[in-house]
């Protein structure tokens, strides 16, 4: 006795436009085709629960996480489906973060914001950015140079694609006054020392350092 068994794909569809951000309710619909008819559907969620409905009740999850949800079933023959699988991916609140490279914001310094923000489950694929009145979505604006001196503010606020949303965050900046600087030295012969004085042009700005670069390969 040889059995040949018929077309048979296990399928199930969720709404396309459903944001799956905790807690939510999600609907599973059977998409399944078989030549003959189907008399069984076995539903895994993922979390341990299963059902036998051809469209179980709208699934909620207990917590954010990632969910294999798969699905077989069984035709009016005896054959069984290979099982479908698809991960459902329940969504917890990002967590927004940012930091500037460098660290000391200067005047006419080029900037980066760079975003750091975290998610436990999902993905991040939104940035609202507010920089000194400006906005940005990019994940990290930049370099983005500032010519007033003062105070700054900026703010992130980041969601995901599962439909999260997290709280603002929000960090205070000064754009700092450059130094203006000079140097002066006299010219020599091979062989003989040269001596080369560094000067601050803007005594308002005080100097920590002097990092000098004598072009012959040699630093101080």
């Amino acid at each position: 006795l040889q059995r040949f068994c018929t077309s048979l794909n296990a399928a199930f569809t969720m709404p396309a436009d459903l944001a799956t951000c905790f807690p939510v309710t999600i609907p599973f619909e059977d998409s399944s085709s078989s030549f003959g008819d189907i008399v069984k559907w076995h539903w895994d969620f993922g979390d341990g629960t299963t059902s036998s409905l051809k469209n179980p009740p709208a699934h909620k999850y207990a917590s954010p996480g990632n969910y294999d949800v798969k699905l077989n079933i069984v035709a009016n023959n005896g054959c069984n489906s290979d099982t479908f699988r698809q991960r459902v991916v329940v969504g917890s609140i990002p967590v927004a973060d940012f930091a500037l490279e460098p660290g000391i914001v200067c005047d006419s310094v080029p900037v980066i914001f760079k975003d750091k923000s975290t998610v436990q489950f999902g993905t991040i694929d939104n940035w609202d950015w507010n920089i000194s009145g400006a906005v940005y979505d990019s994940a990290s604006p930049g370099p983005l140079i500032f010519g007033n001196l003062g105070p700054g503010n900026s703010s992130l606020r980041v969601s995901t694609k599962e439909g999260c949303i997290s709280s603002p965050i929000q960090k205070n900046f000064e754009v700092l006054k450059r130094p203006d600087i000079d140097f002066s030295f006299r010219d020599v012969c091979k062989g003989d020392p040269v001596m080369f004085n560094a000067q601050n042009t803007n005594a308002v700005v005080s100097i920590r350092n002097w990092t000098w670069s004598f072009g012959d390969g040699s630093q101080l």
